[in-house]
């Protein structure tokens, strides 16, 4: 990997952050005060807004009236912050995020649960503003095998209709917790790029959430982006992995598939340290290390959104040009979900 050897001073660190539209494609960090000043601090313009759960101690099921609620309530949220936050449904109102100096906040759903059978809901909840749809969790689904299936089963032939319905209303299709086989068929049928919004490669990390070169290529084949995540057990197998780790597999797919397919899905939780993820089934094989002692464990240097300058100071070091930078912090998922979004 690159060794850090440029020098970098805070204000160049500064001059890229402010110049660069930082999109961090999921999120699902308590929002309230401490997180209003994280997304300021950090220059964050837009965030993934993961619907799961209703309140800091509670997840939801991927239910259908949970997520109507969950919707509303990441729209009361909203409300309650008009200085700090808007919503966004299109790649216009991302620039206006930035334009406004407010953080823009889009729906995101990790799982396709919440349409079941009904296709119609797809085209309800992308009126209530989902933009982003993740094919499934880690478990098997209607849609096809998550990366926790051992039969790596592959696409549906409901899932291959889903992700013609998503391509033709402009909801970008994701694959990030996606079994390998159903990763590669869904980027096959997709006529749009597909996103491994928050992947790391498998190359580096030996968990089955990470992705293989072939995922990732394929991804930049069609004008996808994969994002880098800030969870320790997806950076590495040893034990306290550290923003240097994260920062490898930039440096992998930068060599791999080129800067201009790599972005930030982050994954940060700010707010549920304490949640023990059972009642969403995690496999240990896949998490393990995450939890010690009931407490998520962070990696320093990137435990919240204010620690985003980090990661740009961090690439600069590496040698990376001010303008990659910026692609990586934003520019590259800006540049693709102009072209799915139909608004």
């Amino acid at each position: 990997m690159a060794e850090a050897q440029t020098a970098v001073t805070g204000a160049d660190t500064l001059a890229v952050q402010q110049a660069s539209i930082v999109i961090d494609t999921v999120n699902r960090s308590v929002i309230g005060a401490g997180f209003l000043h994280d997304v300021r601090a950090g220059g964050v313009t837009v965030l993934g807004r993961t619907i799961l759960e209703s309140k800091p101690d509670v997840f939801s099921p991927f239910g259908f009236p949970e997520t109507l609620r969950g919707i509303v309530e990441l729209v009361e949220l909203v409300e309650a912050h008009p200085a700090q936050l808007m919503l966004v449904r299109s790649a216009a109102d991302i620039r206006r995020a930035k334009a406004s100096g407010r953080t823009g906040l889009y729906v995101y759903f990790q799982s396709p649960e919440p349409i079941d059978r009904q296709m119609w809901r797809l085209r309800l909840f992308y009126e209530l503003g989902l933009r982003v749809l993740q094919l499934t969790y880690n478990e098997r689904c209607l849609v096809g095998d998550g990366c926790g299936e051992p039969s790596d089963a592959g696409l549906s032939d409901f899932g291959r209709q889903m992700v013609k319905e998503c391509n033709a209303l402009g909801i970008a299709v994701d694959v990030s917790h996606s079994g390998d086989r159903t990763t590669l068929e869904a980027i096959e049928a997709s006529s749009a790029p597909v996103l491994i919004t928050h992947g790391m490669a498998r190359a580096l990390c030996d968990n089955r959430r990470c992705k293989t070169d072939e995922a990732v290529k394929a991804c930049a084949q069609k004008g996808g982006v994969i994002g880098v995540q800030a969870m320790g057990p997806f950076i590495s197998r040893k034990p306290n992995p550290t923003l240097d780790d994260l920062l490898d597999h930039v440096d992998y797919f930068a060599q791999l598939v080129g800067p201009d397919h790599i972005g930030l899905g982050l994954d940060l939780t700010t707010g549920h340290e304490r949640d023990d993820f059972g009642k969403l089934a995690y496999k240990p094989e896949i998490y393990d290390g995450l939890w010690k002692d009931g407490v998520m464990q962070q990696v320093p240097g990137i435990r919240t959104l204010a620690d985003v300058p980090n990661i740009t100071s961090g690439l600069l070091r590496r040698g990376y040009s001010p303008a990659d930078v910026s692609k990586i912090l934003g520019g590259n998922f800006l540049r693709v979900l102009e072209t799915i979004w139909r608004a």
